[in-house]
């Protein structure tokens, strides 16, 4: 999985992977969304966390490991 566009990420480490997966966005939530979607997860079923306070986000990732 590649997270950003080409200019975060760039195509010689798209092409070195044996399945690459881009997910990218005009922004942070667009790219989050973008992942989402590639996820398959439920559109209906979200768990927010927003840029503002970054540890709290990395605490409720573990719940849904």
């Amino acid at each position: 999985m590649i997270v950003g566009a080409t200019g975060a990420a760039g195509t010689a480490v798209e092409s070195s992977l044996p399945l690459p997966a881009r997910y990218s966005g005009n922004d942070r939530y667009a790219t989050a969304i973008a992942i989402a979607n590639g996820m398959g997860t439920d559109p209906y079923l979200v768990y927010l966390a927003t840029r503002t306070n970054f540890p709290d986000a990395l605490a409720g990732s573990v719940k849904h490991l």
